[in-house]
């Protein structure tokens, strides 16, 4: 890997092979990042896109946090005020419901063991247990007759280790208060494993923080002494921790959460605001804002959230103690704004909430004449600017260049800066522009006069003019005073005077679109300090998405293993676009492909056209498209999705590994359950390990695969980073994985694998393209201008709404066609706004014609098969039958969802979807669980 620190502080580490945006003063292009040295300029956006709605970080967070406490919603008080007749007949309860009674009136237990006469843990223990004895029963019942039970306004959530602690949640969403709350906590507050604690000498924001405790949370916030402020209850810990990512410990230790980069601007405004007010400096003297943190992370993702606004801002390390502690210095992270426009955009946009800081920044705002520019520069070559001037007739005289010059024109100094530095300040590149744009459309409009006052004007020699004319420059001179010369000689002098103007004016134009193509107004240009090499033992993958035709799936144990195998087969090693460096595994599909090639001559296959063994000319048989599923064994969801696409697959197990891993036997099992029979196991890293080894590793493997899909699986032993045994495992993809028959009569129906925003940053709005899907047409076919339906569509408020749109262009195997035909993956650009799909945010989706679609289901009902142990997870364990409220994740086709079962009865279970999925009946869907707090598959259900 290499790191890559910008002047500004910008970091980035990247794969060797990652391109960059890159200026480098005559254009832009992309380089590797190995490529990449000191002084180099690289891309980065000035403005980063908001996200118009906030995708829910813990959707699940409920069914997360009843794993430490006991949670009553709104809706269960209703249902239990039902069943006990306005809280008055509490003898048909059940013990989890006496429970909840306890918790809606909010009374510990050692509460109602006081009024109970119980010992210690009377209840505590056994409402953990769910037991009562018949005495606590008949006493609890009686304790509580004498209560008057309400509804809560929201959720109350109750500690199970902290009985004592309680909270009412009203609204457990983002609205302003909660996020200016958490803006708090983050900037001068922290959790403790029992406490929230916050530390405010500004009455202001001391007031706010109480207020919103009070009205928002429904708890006090106790008074510790000088500034200091606790909440002393574990249950707002643990909301805080699970619903909104929160941390422990300072601010050192804890960072902000990623979701708040993802909100709205108006919510991200009311995050800065506060946060800023807390913990921001306004400097008067400087003319800047600064802002200072002990956590890396949080210093950036806030300079990345100021960028949604436009705020430039630069980060620097530097050393210092904290204000509240005599311990040595230690590294904290420095935020400034500091150039004039964005300090203007910050006033504008953001804001403090204190009054003091919001004139300190009006008075520098008042006086922005005296902040300094951008730091930013543009890149150009003092050569391409030297040029533009010299073809739009600009003199550059020498006493323009000395400081005693006093009537010099205002693009001089921009020339000078640029002949010492060979860069133009963001600000100074606008202004010359202009400049030159006015300039050339006067070139461009002027006619053309045979004068000595024309010729000056636009910087033309008579020189010049002699030496392509073929005359001297007396004759130019007579002509240019309207003096008669042989006539021969005045045409060619006269044509030479119009030849060179018009070149002159063709260059301009030329090199004034090259400026304006090199200085986008939204990439700034960041100056590379340095750029290093780090260790980096992990592996990369490209994610590519071009078309094809049959498809084979790679499955294994480690992505190093498929991406060696996928380079064997296809040549193609996945690291050369990287996207994606995360945990040291593949987590996305990834695609590549190949044709394979038969030798008459040698009798033998290959995937390149000329035959490795004789070098004669191959016959191409056909083109395979390799899916990549991550092998990781928490990443099962991803893996059926890829499988669910597949018409074979290679089982990869490596042979210097005990056979089977868990993830393999999970593997295998998801190729049972999704219907794949056209399996060959590869036994890769043969070199790695004797012969005798690898024979007993085959053993390993039949006896792993004995009663199973695979049983009867063709075994090829295969080193794939030596290429060894490539052309025996491309023959037996031939013999034993044939292209299956493709019903194009049916109705299209295309599932959505990964979706993309193709447009590059600082693109024209006229000329950006609408979202690309990338996918597989499993039936039917697809035209271009096909109205087509995408289910199950997006959220708008509390419904999901199907999208219609119309194909405007498919891709298969890198060539633009008019129809995708069923049997392989397709790009479908369509008429939808890109925002839409950017990020994967179609993937799951199911596109086909409006009146033949399958429904979209916010809930199942399915008749379900579970395996007898669980598959994959360490141990004997079995698996138990699936009753209400447990929460399961489905994958049907390419749809991955998390549901909570509402019903089970015998085989049929009854599910209700946290996001809705399209489905037939009949539809199989795999099915998983957590086990060890791992995704593990259980078994899989049919749609009924």
């Amino acid at each position: 890997m290499i790191e890559i620190v910008t002047k500004d502080g910008k970091r980035l580490k990247a794969s060797p092979k990652h391109p960059l945006l890159v200026n480098n003063g005559y254009e832009i292009i992309w380089k590797s990042t190995d490529e990449l040295k000191e002084g180099d300029f690289i891309g980065a956006l000035k403005e980063l896109p908001e996200n118009p709605v906030l995708k829910d970080p813990v959707p699940d967070w409920l069914e997360k946090i009843e794993k430490e406490c006991w949670v009553v919603t709104k809706e269960r008080a209703k249902q239990l005020e039902e069943k006990t007749g306005n809280f008055r007949d509490f003898s048909q309860l059940s013990v989890s419901e006496l429970n909840e009674i306890r918790i809606l009136n909010k009374i510990s237990c050692n509460k109602i063991q006081k009024a109970c006469k119980g010992g210690n843990d009377y209840f505590s223990g056994s409402f953990k247990k769910g037991k009562l004895t018949k005495v606590q029963r008949e006493n609890l019942i009686e304790f509580f007759s004498t209560m008057k039970t309400y509804i809560p306004e929201g959720t109350i959530i109750n500690c199970k280790h902290k009985s004592q602690s309680f909270i009412e949640i009203a609204d457990a969403g983002f609205n302003d208060e909660i996020i200016r709350f958490i803006a708090l906590i983050l900037s001068e507050g922290c959790l403790t494993s029992n406490n929230v604690k916050f530390s405010q000498s500004e009455n202001e924001l001391l007031l706010d923080f109480l207020n919103i405790c009070s009205t928002h949370l429904k708890i006090k916030a106790v008074y510790e002494g000088q500034f200091d402020y606790a909440i002393r209850n574990k249950a707002l810990v643990k909301f805080l921790e699970i619903r909104y990512g929160l941390q422990e410990g300072n601010s050192y230790k804890s960072s902000i959460p990623k979701w708040i980069f993802s909100l709205p601007n108006k919510k991200l405004c009311v995050f800065l605001r506060s946060f800023f007010s807390a913990e921001g400096n306004v400097n008067e003297k400087s003319n800047q804002i600064a802002l200072i943190q002990a956590n890396k992370k949080s210093i950036y993702l806030i300079g990345y959230a100021l960028k949604k606004f436009g705020v430039s801002n630069s980060i620097h390390p530097t050393w210092k103690r904290a204000t509240n502690s005599n311990s040595p210095k230690r590294e904290y992270w420095q935020l400034f704004i500091s150039d004039s426009k964005s300090l203007r955009i910050f006033q504008e946009k953001i804001g403090f909430d204190l009054p003091y800081k919001q004139i300190k920044l009006e008075k520098i705002c008042s006086r922005i004449q005296r902040c300094k520019k951008t730091d930013h520069v543009v890149p150009i070559k003092y050569k391409l600017l030297s040029d533009l001037f010299n073809a739009l007739g600009l003199e550059i005289k020498r006493e323009y260049l000395k400081k005693e010059c006093k009537q010099k024109p205002s693009w001089i100094f921009v020339y000078r800066d640029c002949r010492v530095k060979n860069a133009i300040s963001e600000d100074k590149i606008r202004e010359l522009l202009s400049s030159f744009y006015n300039r050339l459309k006067e070139m461009e409009n002027i006619n053309v006069s045979i004068s000595e006052e024309f010729l000056t004007r636009w910087g033309i020699s008579q020189r010049r003019i002699a030496k392509i004319s073929g005359t001297s420059p007396k004759k130019v001179s007579y002509v240019l005073r309207g003096l008669k010369i042989d006539s021969k000689d005045n045409t060619s002098i006269t044509n030479a005077i119009l030849s060179e103007f018009e070149n002159c004016r063709k260059k301009a134009r030329e090199i004034f679109n090259q400026l304006n193509e090199i200085a986008p107004k939204n990439i700034e240009w960041c100056k590379i300090k340095s750029a290093k090499k780090i260790e980096y033992s992990g592996p990369i993958i490209d994610l590519q998405v071009p078309g094809y035709h049959n498809f084979v799936c790679g499955m294994g144990a480690l992505i190093a293993h498929n991406t060696s195998l996928t380079q064997a087969l296809t040549g193609k090693w996945t690291d050369t676009h990287s996207e994606e460096i995360k945990r040291g595994i593949t987590i996305r599909l990834g695609y590549a492909d190949v044709t394979f090639y038969y030798c008459e001559k040698c009798s033998s296959y290959a995937n390149t056209l000329k035959c490795p063994k004789c070098f004669s000319d191959a016959e191409p048989k056909r083109s395979v498209s390799f899916i990549d599923a991550p092998g990781h064994e928490t990443l099962m969801a991803t893996v059926l999705s890829g499988a669910s696409l597949m018409d074979g697959a290679l089982l990869l197990i490596s042979a210097d590994e005990k056979c089977p891993q868990p993830q393999t036997a999970e593997h295998l099992k998801a190729l049972d359950v999704v219907g794949i029979k056209n399996i060959i196991i590869v036994q890769n890293k043969i070199d790695l390990v004797s012969e005798q080894k690898a024979i007993e590793h085959y053993k390993q493997i039949k006896e792993f695969v004995k009663g199973t899909v695979a049983e009867n699986a063709p075994i090829i032993p295969v080193s794939a980073i030596n290429n060894a045994n490539i052309d025996v495992l491309i023959e037996t993809i031939e013999k034993n994985m044939p292209t299956p028959e493709r019903d194009t009569t049916k109705p299209p129906k295309f599932y959505v694998a990964r979706s993309f925003d193709v447009n590059k940053p600082g693109a024209d709005i006229n000329a950006l393209k609408g979202s690309v899907i990338g996918g597989s047409l499993t039936q039917g076919v697809i035209k271009i201008n096909d109205t087509l339906e995408i289910r199950p569509g997006a959220k708008i408020g509390d419904k999901w709404t199907p999208l219609k749109s119309k194909a405007v262009e498919i891709i298969e195997s890198g060539q633009k066609l008019k129809e995708a035909k069923s049997g392989g993956l397709a790009a479908i650009q369509l008429d939808l706004d890109p925002a839409l799909s950017r990020g994967d945010g179609l993937v799951g989706s199911v596109v086909g014609h409006p009146d033949n679609m399958p429904p979209v289901m916010e809930e199942m009902k399915l008749d379900i098969k579970l395996f007898e142990k669980v598959i994959g997870a360490t141990g004997n364990q079995k698996i138990n039958a699936v009753k209400t409220g447990d929460v399961i994740m489905l994958t049907a086709a390419i749809a991955k969802t998390v549901g909570v079962v509402v019903s089970a009865n015998k085989s049929v279970v009854h599910i209700k979807l946290k996001l809705p999925v399209c489905a037939d009946k009949g539809d199989k869907v795999a099915l998983s669980m957590q086990v060890g707090g791992r995704w593990h598959l259980v078994g899989y259900g049919i749609v009924i």
